[in-house]
């Protein structure tokens, strides 16, 4: 349930962050309010904030990805001046008075507050003044460092997408209505869908990639290749072009998610449309590769 205001009558276990990505450390956080739930009968609750523009993943999917891992109660707080000025012992009150909060959970790094003013050390000492527990979770590390979501973020932004999928135990996708094109991969052998980037904030680096499509239920490898594709375009604007093997339908007009699973090589201009040829078809067998590995 999403709740339209900030009251919740039922006692509560709260656990409180951005989520953005609901990467691995945040579903351990998750874990850890549903086993407090369990224990104490509380119902569990997500205090989260908007996603942003240049998040992992926006409101809807981080909500669906929050009841996917138990979270049955979510309330969005938007960051209005009022808020922003909370200190953080009102915020405590907030939680108690407006969430019915019998136990907090938030991760090591967290802070809170105006101008961030409180960290996770402050809030369980505020929360004991008020009779409410508190856990705070360990990190969840990755290559010997903490999982965040900036970090996921920047793993996407330079290309390193296999990555992206450790830390967040999914793979990282982009969606968008296939748009008419020019139609030049299908006059190679290689017929492509397009998607608008325009309103994607958060692109895999230019590149070749294997991802996967899934159409009707049915999961496709494929190619796709962010980029200006300099052998055939000359227009240098940045591009999603995704080569769907094994499928000839038409997807105009469709909402396509594309799963960005390894990337292949950088983007280059080669000498001919015979040497482009050759290389797709090298990324094409690797593809399958690497899709059958999965």
């Amino acid at each position: 349930m999403i709740l339209q205001n900030r009251k919740f009558s039922m006692p509560s276990a709260v656990v409180i962050g951005k989520f953005d990505g609901v990467h691995k450390g945040h579903q351990h956080l998750l874990e850890l309010a549903l086993d407090i739930c369990e224990i104490k009968n509380l119902a569990p609750l997500a205090y989260t904030f908007p996603s942003g523009r240049y998040a992992i993943t926006d409101d809807d999917e981080k909500n669906n990805l929050l009841y996917q891992n138990g979270i049955e109660n979510i309330y969005c707080q938007p960051f209005t001046d009022e808020f922003k000025a909370t200190t953080p012992e009102e915020f405590v009150r907030i939680l108690k008075n407006d969430f019915s909060a019998k136990h907090v959970i938030v991760g090591f790094n967290f802070r809170f507050g105006k101008d961030r003013a409180g960290d996770a050390s402050q809030m369980e000492q505020l929360c004991k003044k008020e009779g409410i527990g508190v856990t705070i979770a360990e990190p969840v590390l990755f290559e010997n460092e903490p999982i965040s979501s900036t970090r996921i973020r920047e793993s996407i932004k330079n290309g390193d997408v296999k990555s992206a999928h450790l830390m967040t135990g999914r793979f990282f996708g982009i969606t968008s209505e296939v748009m008419q094109g020019k139609k030049l991969g299908r006059e190679m052998g290689f017929p492509t869908i397009n998607m608008s980037t325009e309103n994607i904030f958060l692109l895999p680096q230019v590149g070749v990639y294997a991802t996967k499509v899934e159409i009707d239920g049915k999961t496709y490898p494929a190619i796709t290749n962010i980029g200006a594709n300099p052998t055939v375009d000359s227009d240098n604007k940045i591009k999603a072009e995704t080569h769907i093997i094994g499928f000839g339908g038409d997807l105009y007009g469709k909402c396509i998610t594309v799963k960005f699973i390894e990337k292949l090589r950088v983007e280059k201009a080669f000498k001919n449309i015979d040497e482009l040829k050759k290389q797709i078809s090298a990324d094409k067998e690797e593809t399958v590769r690497v899709f059958g590995k999965l």
